[in-house]
């Protein structure tokens, strides 16, 4: 005779709460995920109408203030309550939310036009239009952490290659190139604010000037399409030559060292030799040398593409367009 089921065991039980408290969860995030977005989009889009009332009053002549009005979660910040002028210290009017960590916040600059936000969260694909160029790179395995940089219209970071065609790859996975240095005022700055934080034969910001630890570098420099004319991988003019011709540059000289000639590998372990390897790829140096004058901070020099020792090149990416 047929044995009839008479409710659920308990390990249906258990089962059919594991589901439903699964199901509860995914569903309170995507309700919290739809509360944030809507604030936010309700903070933009009142930013984007005290910007037409500030352009509208600015041009019928009245006074450069806007209309008050209650925000959730956010606080309006400028001077004199409505001002369009904005902060004093800084000329912006901002939307602070009440926790950076959950929304976005938003600036307007009165005399640019300018609407722009910054978020601080860390929800992978919210708010994505808000984080800052720093942490849109820095998200890559490559890039290390802390070595994000700002001058003028360039973003700088460091690279890992540790070939410098890998690094120079990898600055272009960032949408820039392998640092392209314009002049000895750049030059200078590169060496400032990257010496304490390249990696060079294993070691990081070494500046007791031994010869095997000192900071170097891949830049973009190289003239790997015609012997003895460099190039920058950006395309740009090499305008400024930097150590190009103070006899820094091996050419189709042989080279005196410690190095497989075959492959590259550059070890201290290894029988001193005088071998001919085509070094069509540039670096810098960001820290003198104690044991000689010739070769000081900001130096550069062409090197092979697989030297052992380097493992960081400096990216460089534009950010005017």
């Amino acid at each position: 005779m047929k044995k009839s089921e008479n409710g659920f065991s308990l390990i249906e039980v258990v089962f059919v709460l594991i589901i439903t408290s699964i199901i509860c969860t995914l569903g309170y995030i995507g309700y919290n995920r739809y509360v944030r977005k809507t604030k936010a989009f309700a903070a933009r889009t009142a930013l984007k109408n005290i910007k037409s009332e500030c352009k509208s009053n600015s041009d019928l002549g009245l006074q450069e203030k806007f209309s008050l009005f209650d925000l959730d979660s956010y606080s309006i910040n400028t001077r004199e309550k409505n001002s369009c002028l904005g902060e004093i210290e800084n000329g912006l009017v901002i939307l602070m939310p009440n926790n950076i960590n959950y929304l976005p916040t938003y600036r307007y600059n009165f005399d640019t036009g300018a609407i722009n936000c910054s978020y601080n969260g860390f929800i992978k694909g919210l708010f994505n239009e808000c984080l800052s160029l720093k942490s849109k790179l820095e998200k890559y395995k490559f890039v290390v952490k802390d070595s994000y940089k700002e001058r003028g219209c360039s973003a700088y970071v460091i690279v890992k290659g540790p070939s410098w065609e890998e690094a120079e790859s990898n600055s272009q996975k960032l949408g820039g190139n392998l640092v392209t240095i314009n002049n000895v005022e750049e030059n200078q700055w590169i060496v400032n604010s990257y010496q304490k934080l390249v990696t060079y034969n294993n070691v990081t910001g070494a500046l007791d000037g031994h010869h095997s630890t000192i900071p170097r570098a891949w830049i973009g420099l190289n003239d790997k399409e015609e012997e003895g004319v460099y190039k920058w991988s950006s395309g740009q003019e090499v305008t400024y030559r930097g150590t190009i011709d103070t006899g820094h540059m091996s050419g189709m000289k042989k080279t005196y060292g410690r190095f497989d000639p075959k492959t590259g590998l550059r070890d201290d372990s290894l029988p001193l030799v005088n071998e001919f390897i085509d070094q069509d790829v540039g670096a810098i140096t960001l820290s003198k040398p104690s044991n000689t004058d010739f070769w000081v901070e900001g130096t550069w020099e062409d090197t092979w593409n697989n030297y052992t020792h380097y493992s960081d090149g400096i990216a460089e990416i534009p950010t005017c367009f």
